[in-house]
């Protein structure tokens, strides 16, 4: 997690009171004291401490984890009022230019998250439970929904192509295609159909253009004396025709 995306805690912007110390040119444990001291009174007289600072932990060099507080702009102003002369206006300016960098940086920020992103920093910032539902509902819509809808679409094409090898070496036969679109008939309609359709010409020879683009070969074999053609189809072949010509294979049933 970023430092900045840390230091933001219930959609308010927030700084380390290591640095908060540091422009105030303090100890640490000084400003932890006075923080601390602090907080009881505002306890006291029922203030949100939230709204000043909120106790977190760190890890030093060594790995030890040690107090700080995540304070506001809020919580600044009202250390500010309690350092007097140059040291409270030097640091009332670094205050506000270091909050004006973190809420810049933000902002940027959330212009680059992607709608994922967004959806998921919705449900985590959300201040109720209502406000929850209603983010886990919108993040439904916008991110679930698309994704299970693209998923369901593609399902087909990712089943047949899991059916058929498009790595050069394994050609099928007019048979096995015929089976592997799941057609209601076999071999001689199949050919017969490719021909209507100007793929295979009258002596069930593939057109040179669906054997330039790789979809069908022809395979030679000696009879006697005759040479038989017989076409075979390519595993890319296989996906042109399941995609492109499936429906109309169906309808000349």
């Amino acid at each position: 997690m970023s430092e900045v995306a840390r230091q933001v805690v219930d959609e308010i912007v927030r700084i380390s009171s290591l640095e908060v110390a540091k422009m105030m040119e303090t100890r640490h444990d000084a400003l932890l004291r006075k923080i601390d001291n602090n907080s009881k009174i505002l306890t006291d007289h029922n203030f949100v401490l939230s709204d000043y600072w909120v106790k977190s932990f760190y890890k030093d060099s060594s790995g030890k984890e040690n107090k700080e507080y995540l304070v506001s702009k809020k919580g600044c102003e009202f250390l500010a009022h309690k350092t007097t002369g140059e040291k409270g206006v030097l640091f009332t300016v670094k205050y506000m230019e270091r909050f004006e960098e973190m809420e810049r940086i933000i902002k940027e920020q959330k212009l680059e998250l992607s709608p994922r992103d967004k959806g998921i920093l919705d449900i985590v910032n959300s201040k109720s439970d209502i406000e929850q539902a209603i983010a886990i509902k919108t993040f439904e819509e916008v991110v679930t929904a698309p994704l299970i809808e693209t998923i369901e679409e593609q399902k087909p094409d990712v089943q047949f192509a899991n059916r058929i090898r498009t790595d050069g070496r394994k050609v099928y036969s007019i048979s096995q295609a015929s089976k592997l679109l799941k057609l209601p008939y076999g071999r001689n309609k199949l050919m017969e159909n490719l021909r209507n359709l100007k793929i295979l010409q009258s002596n069930n020879e593939p057109y040179q253009t669906y054997i330039d683009r790789d979809y069908l070969l022809v395979e030679l074999n000696e009879t006697g004396n005759k040479l038989v053609i017989t076409p075979r189809i390519t595993g890319k072949g296989m996906k042109w025709l399941e995609n492109k010509l499936r429906d109309k294979l169906l309808a000349l049933a």
